[in-house]
């Protein structure tokens, strides 16, 4: 059993959060046994264990792996990639998930990253709801043209620094706007920066993918993220102390919004986060997060 402290993973904001749960579902995606995750209660980063013989390797292949058999790769029933919303019909979703048990593991987290990302319930114009913690990206289109591009542009070394080095978020293109740090290093470029998007911490923000399968979106019109406060635009997560699997952290998202801070102390939670997703203009962003208790 190997154990290893990821310094810049800091859970008390939303990429540190996601990309933590990313780095354990994707160890759990690429056979490593007793994946499991949990936070320094002094520092708040995050803790990965697991039985392998090198954790940061297996990260760095699993990040690396061939597109065509990873767990980005998401086809309709015609082999097409699904990257557009035309793409995304709601038949074609569920025909994936009504699939699942019989696909290989790596293809079953594909299916769960699509449910997370993008709603099974389709929109007048034959559209999908995507995740409402998506800042980035004028539409679905340019929300999946984005990820296709972070994802294409990342290399070992991004990775290896990410996961060993403090974050600077300075790759170009690299964000999804789910830091401050994103939204700044955005807004301070010399020139429109539209074209090229936030820059960022690449690596994390690729994990964090895998991330958000703890905040689904439900099938339903108008697309409820689970986690996420529609009325007040607010997200919340947990920090925790004892190491636990995936499993453990999607059944808690969804028990934040009633369980008294007694219930979930009494889970081994021992901070609860929040951030606000704003709207600057045309551009969205989320809110340094603050500590609700």
């Amino acid at each position: 059993m190997q154990t290893l402290e990821l310094r810049s993973f800091d859970g008390t904001t939303l990429l540190g959060f996601l990309a933590s749960v990313g780095a354990v579902r994707l160890l759990d995606l690429c056979g490593v046994a007793d994946a499991r995750l949990a936070f320094d209660s002094r520092t708040t980063h995050a803790r990965l264990r697991g039985t392998a013989e090198d954790l940061p390797m297996t990260l760095v292949k699993g990040l690396l792996a061939d597109s065509t058999v990873g767990p980005w790769t998401f086809r309709n029933s015609k082999g097409t990639v699904l990257t557009q919303p035309s793409d995304m019909a709601v038949e074609d979703v569920a025909r994936e998930r009504s699939e699942r048990l019989s696909l290989r593991k790596h293809r079953r987290y594909a299916v769960d990253v699509l449910g997370a990302l993008v709603a099974g319930e389709p929109t007048d114009d034959g559209t999908t709801e995507s995740t409402e913690l998506r800042a980035v990206g004028g539409g679905q289109l340019q929300f999946f043209k984005q990820i296709a591009s972070l994802i294409d542009a990342l290399d070992e070394e991004q990775i290896i620094r990410t996961l060993t080095e403090p974050w600077t978020h300075s790759d170009k293109a690299g964000g999804l706007r789910l830091t401050p740090e994103e939204d700044r290093s955005y807004a301070l470029r010399a020139g429109d920066p539209s074209p090229e998007g936030a820059s960022g911490e690449r690596a994390a923000n690729v994990l964090a993918l895998l991330g958000h399968t703890v905040f689904p979106v439900l099938p339903q019109r108008g697309g409820a993220t689970v986690g996420f406060d529609q009325k007040t635009n607010e997200v919340s997560w947990p920090l925790w102390s004892g190491f636990v699997g995936v499993a453990t952290v999607q059944a808690l998202i969804p028990r934040l919004a009633s369980a008294s801070r007694d219930e979930l102390e009494a889970a081994g939670v021992f901070r609860l986060m929040r951030a606000r997703r704003v709207t600057r203009g045309k551009y969205r962003n989320f809110t340094p997060a603050q500590p609700v208790w």
